[in-house]
């Protein structure tokens, strides 16, 4: 708990700047313990997958066969669910929005880019299956686990400000404008989803691990998300969960004390009961009424979706 009021001073610019530019980088967020836990965790998820020839729709691999992405691990090791809770995380969600806020976890993907193997990732923002009118109420963190001091991410400065750009739009800015963000280890780099930014192929000798959280504020998402309060509520329980698991005595800064209904929501007392059943810690995007528009101007990664979940 001293460690994430510590962090609350610490980061009081945090929200100012992150406002102006569209990106902030934020050192040490993750303490020596939950790296080396969430480390141990994914060496022992990647050696699993490589062994196995038959792969679940939630891997994807590059074409030699090194793992460039696992989506939804939450249920695969309760090392990720455990880091929703680390208390300077907690600590960037706090300065980024007043009390009372109601965060919920919208993604959680971990990235490897082997090393000498892994590809680019093109020019973007993150606006797939993006809300495009509310993107201050959306905030995705990209937390390292490895060092990316010579493979960074490209930031634009202050690019989330011109909003929600098509492909065409992306292809005339002037790369040169980017600025490299080098990260070490525990580091945590905040993004606002439409800042735009890209990242160039892994040419060094180690991996680049990168483990991203999306959360988007319950207004946002009913204001302007293709997501039912079911699916809603289902994933707001997952954050709680793991604060009331993890870091009980914070859980009060992020829960609504006139709204006691959500700590007692079914989801919420099913995660809490069950001990975390993997089947309830994944939420897939696409379900039967949500799928990824292929032809939307602002999918910049439609050549990479498929319908269905297999590429989400």
């Amino acid at each position: 708990d001293l460690s994430f009021r510590s962090f609350l001073v610490e980061t009081n610019m945090l929200q100012s700047k992150f406002s102006r530019n569209g990106f902030y980088h934020v050192q040490n967020v993750l303490s020596k313990t939950m790296l080396a836990s969430l480390a141990s965790a994914t060496d022992e998820l990647m050696s699993t997958i490589l062994q196995k020839q038959n792969h679940s729709l939630d891997i994807r691999l590059m074409p030699r066969g090194s793992v460039f992405k696992i989506c939804y691990v939450l249920d695969k090791h309760p090392a990720y669910l455990q880091c929703l809770s680390a208390p300077r995380l907690l600590g960037i969600l706090r300065a980024l929005q007043p009390h009372g806020t109601k965060w919920v976890l919208t993604w959680e993907d971990l990235v490897n880019k082997p090393a000498h193997d892994g590809g680019p990732v093109h020019i973007h923002q993150d606006l797939a299956l993006q809300c495009l009118t509310r993107t201050n109420d959306v905030v995705s963190l990209g937390l390292y686990l490895t060092d990316s001091i010579k493979d960074p991410v490209y930031f634009l400065r202050g690019s989330h400000k011109r909003g929600a750009l098509t492909l065409n739009q992306l292809q005339q800015l002037d790369q040169s404008q980017f600025e490299g963000v080098p990260a070490r280890a525990g580091d945590v780099i905040v993004h606002n989803p439409c800042t735009v930014h890209f990242s160039n192929s892994n040419q060094t000798e180690h991996d680049r691990t990168t483990l991203y959280l999306e959360f988007r504020t319950m207004e946002a998402l009913r204001a302007d998300s293709p997501w039912d309060e079911e699916w809603i509520q289902h994933r707001r329980a997952i954050f709680l969960h793991s604060i009331a698991t993890y870091q009980p005595t914070l859980l009060s800064l992020f829960t609504d004390p006139t709204e006691e209904h959500e700590i007692c929501s079914k989801w919420f007392h099913q995660l809490q009961q069950g001990g975390s059943p993997t089947a309830l810690l994944r939420v897939p995007h696409v379900t039967s009424t949500v799928q990824y528009d292929l032809e939307s101007p602002y999918n910049h990664f439609k050549d990479v979706y498929v319908v269905g979940d297999a590429q989400d």
